[in-house]
């Protein structure tokens, strides 16, 4: 007897376990047939503004710098500073061979001198011919001749007035002073040579404000006001960032799809110039699509792709991804803000699944 119950009980237990399994079924459908509902979690597509930072390189530079040339030609006699000499403003920095300038300049002023002299001979002249003419010793004509001589001598002395001034003027731009204080950056005649008018002596470069030359895109430069404030970065002095201002924009570029030019003022303070900078734009691109980046299927591969879950059905959609901002990802795709995408329960997903979305 106790052998045949030790033989029923596995019986009676698996019969158990199958009404067990038919009671929890739903009426007229077997336990086997029903389908199992995939459990995920989801999380909304957003809309969203993103800002981005943009940086725009450069080099520091004097605000006031120059290329000084002497307006004469001529021998250039001295010149009494080098690169890296402060000069101040009104300073001699070079000097021409003055002596022919100054051989003109007695030329010119013997020649006025001499014109003066006529002059007074020929005032003399005059009053004398006006008294013979009245006494009726001589005839008018004289005295329309002497009088003709008289004004011509008038314009020739101030003819020779303007040479004296030209050659005054002459004589002090054998002189080259600073136009502003500041530190000589290069040199490129030295004493003895030849100078040609314009031709550059040395490079002056100011010691207050600074500036910094960048170029932007077209699509930056409306953001750009003259006046307006401007961060700019030093990367070579620690990232250590200064505050300026925009001194112009330019308006024109040197042909399509080029650059504009962008003046950022700086004061000097402990910057020199030739230091590296950086331009710093906070800018704000259109509404993008974001999803969390965990709802991205394959997103390092050719077709990423996320579930989108409208209804209980999941759908498979491809997606372009963009940059990665605060743990979320730009997507661009048949997806609308609001839309829900699966971030949880991907495995074994299909297209057009039935799915159950869990908090």
């Amino acid at each position: 007897m106790k052998k045949i119950l030790f033989t029923l009980a596995p019986v009676v237990l698996l019969l158990a376990a199958v009404l067990l399994l038919f009671a929890d079924s739903e009426p007229g459908v077997p336990a086997v047939d029903r389908p199992v509902v995939k459990r995920v979690r989801t999380a909304l597509v957003e809309n969203a503004r993103l800002e981005r930072r943009a940086r725009f390189s450069g080099v520091l530079r004097a605000a006031d710098r120059a290329s000084l040339s002497f307006t004469l030609h001529g021998r250039m006699v001295t010149r009494s500073v080098d690169i890296g000499d402060r000069v101040e403003k009104g300073q001699v920095v070079a000097q021409l061979d003055k002596q022919p300038y100054i051989n003109a300049l007695e030329g010119a002023r013997s020649n006025l001198a001499e014109l003066k002299a006529r002059q007074a001979q020929s005032r003399r002249d005059l009053e004398r011919v006006r008294r013979l003419v009245a006494e009726k010793a001589a005839p008018v004509e004289e005295l329309e001749k002497v009088g003709s001589g008289s004004e011509s001598l008038a314009a020739a002395i101030e003819a020779a007035t303007a040479q004296v001034a030209e050659a005054e003027r002459q004589l002090k731009e054998t002189q080259l002073p600073a136009p502003f204080s500041g530190v000589v950056t290069r040199v490129y005649l030295e004493p003895g040579e030849f100078a040609q008018g314009g031709r550059p002596v040395l490079a002056l470069s100011g010691k207050d404000d600074l500036e910094l030359e960048v170029e932007v895109p077209e699509s930056v430069l409306m953001t750009l006001k003259p006046g307006g404030e401007a961060e700019v970065l030093l990367p070579m002095s620690g990232d250590r960032s200064v505050r300026g201002r925009v001194a112009s924009v330019g308006r024109a570029a040197s042909g399509p799809g080029s650059l504009f030019p962008v003046i950022i003022s700086l004061d000097a303070g402990n910057l020199v110039p030739g230091q590296t900078a950086e331009l710093l734009l906070d800018l704000s691109e259109r509404d993008q699509l974001t999803v969390p980046i965990q709802a991205v299927f394959n997103p390092g591969g050719s077709q990423p792709r996320v579930y989108r879950v409208r209804n209980g059905i999941a759908n498979r959609i491809p997606v372009k991804v963009g940059r990665v901002v605060s743990q979320k990802v730009t997507v661009n795709g048949e997806l609308e803000a609001g839309d829900q995408v699966v971030t949880g329960g991907f495995f074994g997903l299909t297209d057009n699944e039935q799915v159950e979305v869990i908090q």
